[in-house]
């Protein structure tokens, strides 16, 4: 940013396996997301006083896309603060700040805070000194939040023909990124049957691996699970338990399933990325 933030949907294809063992799947996604991409998210903004309140100093005018309008605190206040309001909660990666471009109006004492419910805070910076000038104040956040607000403790105080002087913060722009998530590991749930299509019993060892290639290659992440307890065929397994997926998801996979020492079932499952969402297709 100079002065001048798409979820994944990812569909598991149900294959079916006939060599000793028949395996049917569904998938579902869920744990500990890992940060793929990051987008801009929208909010609104307030803030605790404005300029001789004048609308065209308003805490809206950081939001606005435009750098020749800004948000300006009161003047004469002891601090100040402007808040933002999400949509939804997010996973807010980062903040970037555009100050006004002169020292007069650049904070030298500011917090960063966040919230679920616009009540209670959580710091996640305290005492910042405003990086003003032609690039962005970058400011990393990495929480889930509803809610986030500065709070300008002070602002620098200028000498000026012989005078000290304390002006008041001013702010072009704000902008703030939110993580694109995918999947940190996988559960499925399927049926377990051998080629007379007997529903299974008992403990299992089986290897998970997942490809970037439809047939050969080598795995780009593998497990194994053991003593898997297979009860009148149904199997509920996570993947990703033991090693967890680190995949960004941002290609093409096919997953390869060994029970026992039998060998690699053929074919593998393709998984496929789509955006938006996250579901299993049979």
């Amino acid at each position: 940013m100079k002065c001048f933030l798409a979820t994944k949907k990812i569909k598991l294809i149900r294959s079916i396996f006939a060599i000793t063992l028949l395996f049917v799947f569904i998938a579902f996604f869920h744990g500990m997301p890992v940060l793929a991409k990051e987008k801009m998210v929208e909010f609104t903004a307030k803030a605790s006083s404005t300029y001789g309140n004048y609308p065209k100093y308003g805490a809206d005018k950081v939001a606005d896309g435009d750098i020749n309008t800004f948000w300006v605190g009161g003047r004469g206040e002891a601090s100040w603060w402007i808040g933002f309001e999400f949509e939804k909660t997010v996973y807010l990666k980062e903040t970037r700040i555009c100050w006004y471009p002169s020292a007069y109006y650049a904070p030298d004492n500011y917090d960063i805070q966040i919230s679920e419910d616009g009540i209670d805070w959580e710091d996640i910076h305290t005492g910042l000194v405003a990086e003003y000038g032609s690039n962005a104040d970058v400011q990393e956040i990495g929480r889930y939040a509803k809610y986030m607000r500065f709070n300008i403790n002070s602002v620098r105080i200028i000498k000026r023909n012989g005078r000290k002087i304390r002006y008041y913060p001013a702010i072009k722009e704000v902008e703030a990124y939110a993580g694109v998530y995918v999947p940190h590991s996988l559960r499925f749930q399927g049926r377990l049957m051998d080629s007379a299509d007997v529903m299974l019993d008992g403990e299992f060892e089986i290897t998970f691996r997942l490809y970037d290639s439809q047939r050969g290659g080598i795995p780009a992440w593998e497990e194994t699970q053991n003593n898997l307890y297979i009860e009148r065929g149904l199997l509920d397994v996570e993947l990703g338990s033991v090693i967890p997926i680190d995949l960004s998801f941002d290609r093409q996979y096919w997953l390869g399933i060994e029970v026992e020492s039998d060998g690699e079932m053929a074919p593998r499952f393709k998984m496929t990325s789509v955006p938006y969402a996250l579901c299993s297709e049979e």
